[in-house]
């Protein structure tokens, strides 16, 4: 699976251009909407090389809509690979568990691959098999709980 990342910019169809290029002393000629304002929603999943599974929506986003955006626009159109697979061709890893033990092997990350253990945040919480964890470079933003940890 690629990088996922909800974004949700809104617009209102009320905006009419400011600002733009006419012939000097020639007034600019827009359309405006007259009396037809709208607010609406753009959501979509954004990849590396396209944009995915994008939903429109007529009106602000709330919790409810968003749920209902990924429950029936989002969640069908992805695929479960194995780690193994993942592990080849990821250049990014993001784990978000609650595991106690590990779910992730050294044999399933390639060389450079940059992994982030969000997960582990718990005592005996453990995402990554220790094998690995000293094998590598560790980068912590929080250093005295990732000790403690």
């Amino acid at each position: 699976m690629k990088s996922l990342r909800p974004t949700h910019p809104w617009t209102k169809t009320n905006m009419a251009p400011l600002r733009g290029w006419a012939p000097r002393g020639e007034r600019i000629k827009a359309k405006v909407p007259h009396s037809h304002w709208k607010t609406m929603t753009f959501l979509a999943a954004l990849r590396h090389d396209r944009v995915h599974a994008p939903w429109l929506i007529d009106g602000l986003i709330n919790g409810e809509r968003f749920q209902l955006c990924v429950d029936k626009v989002l969640v069908p159109t992805l695929k479960a690979v194995d780690l193994d697979r993942l592990g080849a061709e990821a250049d990014v890893i993001v784990t978000i568990t609650s595991s106690f033990a590990p779910i992730l092997k050294r044999s399933q990350i390639k060389a450079g691959t940059h992994l982030a253990c969000m997960g582990t945040d718990t005592k005996a919480k453990q995402e990554v098999a220790a094998e690995h964890v000293a094998a590598v470079a560790l980068f912590a933003d929080e250093v005295a709980q990732s000790i403690s940890i």
